[in-house]
């Protein structure tokens, strides 16, 4: 809109223009952009209170009538508010102003039925460019920051108890945007522990959480945690909600409530997700998995299922024989660490372990173990007993000469040229350059290549292991 004098005239402090123009533009019975833009900023801008009451009385009367006038009313408002600039948010808004916004209109489609809802439903006359897309973010803005305590009040109570979506967009996207937060004037919850604003509206708004659907912030499964609203999790897909959960997981407020969620998925692919990362051998998938009572849907898994997850009673309760018709899919590694001497496992359990790994049909959990057993001493023994060889052969030589099978050894590659081979393909720092070293050295073989470099051995792999978590440097009876 352009300035007027008319409008120069009506943001003066000074009592007399502004009870003149107010009066001038009350007596009119059609009111242009411009009359109603002078109204505003009498009601805003006016040092006295005579005519900030007769711009918010004609402004009133003009509100109440034609969906056009409140639309043209709402626009000048807006306008004022972002002093002119569309996403710009100036705190120092007017409690005259405020108060015009938070009066009640019965009209208002969504709740609280007062102005500042009815207003963001109202379609801007098609000359004008609608400011709705700001209107949210800019409310929380406000709520958060005006500088009028009454104001902030006033808007945090509008906030707490709205349905109108474009508002609970806008607290939504204030949740997320704060979860993760650095800045500790950004955080939900303040030093000592207690909520910030944005957290109290979101978790006081009845309308909140919203179901989840396409496009639903990850971050929102955190609101629906804290609100214990877990039926709205299904929402999601559950992979990945299980995964962005237990990543969110540490020392934050709200990792009780996570945590809880988490024990309460109902059958389907959330709970799935728990399972599989309880087997994957993830603390808190575990804990969760275990306190809520979850199987996996598919029952052959289960008994794998219960051990992976040290279960020992159930594990003795289900048919041992499933496990062995299950096999280990993806699960050669949790079973070594199963197998550690350092862990509890029971003697039986122990048993029936080693015999799942010995009976191992050729595939890529036969070619797990047989990679394990080249730098894990509890992988070597279990690969001995079962008489296992990697399927590729060009790996066959450097496998047998570092678990110490040298007889076989000679018989696939005597002259030495296919482990010459192997080894020139090590880089300087590689780990396997010792194992094999220190297995010919056992055998009083001449070594087979030169040891990997002591300055670089700490990016090499760890001493005795490949990311078998503690197999490495133990050995087990097998």
């Amino acid at each position: 809109m352009e300035t007027t004098a008319i409008e120069e005239i009506a943001w003066q402090r000074r009592s007399p223009p502004g009870r003149w123009v107010t009066g001038l533009i009350a007596r009119r019975r059609v009111l242009t952009d411009r009359d109603l833009w002078a109204l505003v900023l009498v009601l805003a801008d006016s040092g006295h209170p005579v005519a900030r009451g007769s711009a918010r009385a004609t402004l009133d009367r003009w509100w109440d009538g034609c969906d056009d006038d409140r639309a043209r009313i709402w626009y000048a408002v807006w306008l004022r508010l972002t002093r002119n600039r569309l996403g710009h948010v100036d705190h120092r808004i007017s409690p005259a102003l405020a108060g015009f916004l938070l009066a009640g209109d019965p009209r208002s489609p969504h709740v609280p039925r007062i102005r500042l809802v009815a207003g963001i439903d109202l379609d801007a006359p098609r000359h004008h460019r609608h400011p709705d897309a700001g209107v949210g973010s800019f409310v929380v803005s406000l709520a958060l920051g005006a500088d009028d305590p009454a104001v902030r009040d006033g808007l945090t109570g509008v906030l707490s108890t709205t349905d109108e979506p474009l508002l609970l967009d806008a607290i939504e996207a204030a949740f997320a945007s704060r979860l993760h937060a650095d800045l500790s004037a950004l955080r939900l919850w303040d030093a000592a522990g207690e909520p910030t604003p944005v957290l109290r509206i979101a978790l006081a708004n009845p309308h909140l959480p919203r179901p989840a659907g396409a496009g639903t912030r990850p971050a929102l499964a955190v609101l629906m945690a804290l609100r214990e609203r877990y039926d709205l999790l299904a929402g999601f897909e559950g992979e990945s909600l299980v995964a962005d959960l237990l990543h969110s997981l540490g020392p934050q407020p709200y990792a009780p409530a996570v945590r809880r969620a988490l024990r309460n998925f109902g059958p389907g692919a959330a709970r799935e997700a728990v399972c599989r990362w309880a087997m994957d051998g993830d603390d808190e998938a575990v804990d969760a998995a275990v306190e809520a009572g979850y199987r996996p849907a598919d029952p052959d898994a289960v008994p794998l299922f219960l051990v992976l997850t040290g279960q020992w009673d159930g594990f003795r309760a289900a048919d041992p024989e499933t496990l062995y018709r299950y096999g280990v899919p993806d699960a050669v590694e949790r079973l070594l660490d199963v197998l550690h001497p350092d862990a509890d496992t029971p003697p039986d359990v122990r048993r029936a372990c080693l015999r799942l790994l010995r009976d191992l049909p050729p595939g890529s959990d036969r070619d797990a173990l047989c990679d394990a057993a080249m730098y894990s001493d509890v992988a070597t023994e279990v690969a001995l007993a079962s008489g296992a060889t990697p399927s590729d052969p060009e790996l066959v030589p450097a496998f047998l000469a570092m678990t110490g099978q040298w007889d076989r050894y000679d018989a696939v590659d005597p002259d030495g040229t296919k482990l010459r081979r192997y080894t020139d393909s090590l880089y300087d720092w590689e780990r396997e350059r010792d194992r094999l070293r220190e297995s010919a050295r056992r055998a009083g073989r001449p070594m087979p290549c030169e040891p990997s470099e002591a300055w670089s051995r700490s990016v090499g792999r760890r001493a005795g292991g490949t990311g078998t978590a503690g197999t490495g440097g133990f050995s087990v009876h097998v």
